[in-house]
C-alpha cells in the first residue's frame, strides 16, 4: 500500500541533514545588461601627482551592446589645488625640484601652476570578461570586472586665463557590484596620459608626458528599469 500513498499525495519528509545541506540554484541571471544604458555620477581623486591634487566630479554614460560588451561616454570637470609640498620647496629655495623630467637643464625651474587639468572628455571600448556572486546576509549581490581603453580631450588653464586643449588616450580596470535590477555601484582606477608642451628659461619648447591616474566611485542607474529577458527556443 506504500505506493497508493503515494499517488495519493501524502506530504514527504525530509531528513533534518537534508534540509540543512539544500543548496539553492538560480534558473536564470537575476540582472542583465544587454541593451540596456548605465547613467553614472561619479566623484575621482588623483592618486600620482606630488605637486597638484585634482579632485574631480562627473558623468559617465554606458550603452551595454552584449552582456560582456559596451562602449561609455565620460565628462568630468576636475578641481586643483597646489600641496603643500609645492610651498615647502619654494620655501628652502629648492624650485629647482619642480622641474619636468625631459632632459632640459638643471638651471629651467618648471611652475606647476602653468597647467591645472579642468575638464576631461573621453570615449572607451569596454569588456567585462568575468562575473560573479557573493552573499551578504541573505542576499546575493551579483558583480562583474571590466576594462576598458579608448581616448579623448583634455582642457587645461594656465595663468592669464590661457586654455590648453590636449589629445589623450585612457584606460583602466575596476568592478561593477550590482544591488538591484537597475541600481549598482562602480569603483575603478583609470590613467589619462596626455602630452604637454612648456617653454623652458631659453625659450625651448619643453615636452612633458603626464599620466593622470585617478581612484573613482561612482552609483549607477539602469534604463529601462526592469530588464528584458530573451529565451531561445528548443528545436
Amino acid at each position: 500500500m506504500a505506493w497508493a500513498a503515494v499517488l495519493l499525495g501524502s506530504p514527504v519528509v525530509h531528513s533534518a541533514p537534508l534540509k540543512r545541506d539544500r543548496i539553492d540554484v538560480f534558473q536564470k541571471k537575476p540582472v542583465t545588461k544587454k541593451r540596456r544604458h548605465e547613467l553614472t555620477p561619479v566623484f575621482s581623486v588623483g592618486l600620482n601627482d606630488n605637486f597638484v591634487q585634482l579632485m574631480n566630479v562627473g558623468l559617465v554614460y554606458t550603452y551595454h551592446i552584449t552582456e560582456g560588451l559596451a562602449f561609455d561616454l565620460r565628462f568630468s570637470y576636475a578641481f586643483s589645488m597646489l600641496t603643500g609640498l609645492v610651498a615647502d620647496l619654494r620655501a628652502s629655495g629648492q624650485e629647482a625640484l619642480l622641474q619636468p623630467g625631459s632632459g632640459q637643464t638643471s638651471t629651467d625651474k618648471f611652475n606647476p601652476t602653468l597647467s591645472r587639468p579642468q575638464m576631461f572628455a573621453t570615449g572607451h571600448f569596454v569588456w567585462s570578461p568575468f562575473i560573479g556572486k557573493f552573499a551578504v546576509g541573505k542576499s546575493v549581490v551579483d558583480f562583474d570586472f571590466y576594462i576598458f581603453a579608448g581616448g579623448g580631450y583634455i582642457n587645461a588653464s594656465r595663468p592669464g586665463g590661457q586654455l590648453s586643449h590636449m589629445a589623450g588616450v585612457s584606460f583602466g580596470g575596476g568592478w561593477r557590484f550590482l544591488f538591484t535590477k537597475w541600481f549598482s555601484m562602480r569603483v575603478e582606477v583609470q590613467d589619462i596620459i596626455f602630452s604637454q608642451t612648456f617653454a623652458n628659461n631659453d625659450g625651448a619648447q619643453v615636452g612633458v608626458l603626464t599620466h593622470s591616474l585617478f581612484l573613482t566611485v561612482g552609483l549607477s542607474f539602469f534604463f529601462p528599469v526592469k530588464p528584458v529577458y530573451t529565451f531561445e527556443r528548443e528545436p
